[in-house]
């Protein structure tokens, strides 16, 4: 079964056909999941984002602009990503602003240090909430400062500093990993 949705699939989807409808929701929810546990504290919740966004880009289908196979899928993404951020922030789950980064701190990067997806994605869980979703939203869905802050609800100044303290922290915590497996102390 193909993952992606095709024009003429669209085109049955405005005209109201829930055949379609389920078709397009089966084979793209759960990646719609994953995009969204990215974002969100637990699975329920980014299972109940996802739907909400499903329901959502079924109503207001007549916005979407069709580009190539994969721009409905990277358009609904968007939209769940942006109801599990505003879920988050009605849970309050973005108390912790401050993780304890000055700002005069410097950081460099170890060109040959390399990295897998699980160590990665151990590294980004170690990131306050509302600091992953800035590194996540500029990093891997392409927002801009500007669309960031927005979504979150924060200045474009705080995005860009948040963005900054993740990056630093980050680095820090792979430093600290390469320097643990070469049997070095870490910091």
């Amino acid at each position: 079964m193909p993952t992606e949705v095709s024009r003429d699939e669209i085109l049955r989807l405005r005209k109201g056909d829930r055949a379609t409808e389920k078709r397009v929701f089966e084979r793209l929810f759960n990646r719609v999941v994953s995009a969204c546990c990215h974002y969100t504290p637990d699975r329920m919740k980014a299972e109940d984002a996802a739907a909400i966004a499903f329901i959502k880009a079924f109503t207001i289908l007549d916005r979407f602009v069709w580009h190539h196979e994969g721009s409905f899928y990277a358009w609904i993404r968007r939209i769940a990503i942006r109801e599990a951020l505003y879920e988050m922030r009605k849970d309050r789950c973005f108390l912790a602003l401050h993780d304890g980064f000055s700002a005069d701190e410097s950081w460099h990067v170890r060109a040959d240090f390399k990295l897998d997806a699980a160590l990665a994605l151990e590294l980004l869980e170690k990131l306050n909430p509302i600091t992953k979703a800035v590194f996540l939203l500029i990093n891997l869905e392409g927002f801009s400062h500007a669309e960031c802050a927005e979504t979150l609800g924060i200045s474009e100044s705080n995005s860009k500093q948040l963005l900054r303290r993740g990056r630093i922290k980050l680095i820090g915590l792979l430093e600290n990993t390469s320097n643990k497996k070469n049997g070095k102390l870490g910091s």
